[in-house]
């Protein structure tokens, strides 16, 4: 959990440089354009449920039980944050994903600048994910 609060804090840094929420913003949407999506299939199996946008979540682990996450979404800003989640998440052991229980937009201090509706969107996101980790974990037990 310590690399997760080490990732949170740089990224909560990151928005603590930017003077006001347009800036926050700008830099959510300019993620969004250079995040590199991943070849992932794109349909009704892996779609965000919950989410106000069209958002897409492929989740992997790979030889090492290493937990990979890559989204898409039709939304810039709504793509930004799931690539900062995914970035959170990338590269840890499901365990760590799946206590991972913080407001993640209240974390980074904008969560008041999204409706409930964006905010829930981002909580499905990451419930998602957890989900996945929890099935990678029964697999792995069997």
């Amino acid at each position: 959990m310590n690399e997760i609060v080490n990732r949170l804090n740089e990224l909560k840094n990151n928005f603590d440089l930017l003077d006001d929420w347009l800036d926050q913003y700008t830099y959510i949407v300019a993620l969004a354009a250079i995040y590199p999506r991943r070849n992932f299939e794109i349909g009704e199996n892996n779609i965000i449920k919950g989410c106000q946008s069209i958002a897409y979540l492929n989740c992997t682990t790979d030889s090492e039980n290493n937990a990979h996450f890559d989204a898409y979404s039709d939304s810039l800003i709504i793509k930004g944050l799931l690539g900062l989640i995914c970035d959170l998440f990338e590269d840890l052991n499901p365990n760590e994903v799946i206590e991972f229980q913080d407001d993640f937009l209240d974390s980074l201090g904008i969560k008041n600048n999204f409706t409930s509706n964006r905010t829930s969107g981002i909580r499905s996101a990451i419930k998602a994910m957890q989900s996945y980790c929890r099935e990678n974990i029964k697999r792995e037990d069997k």
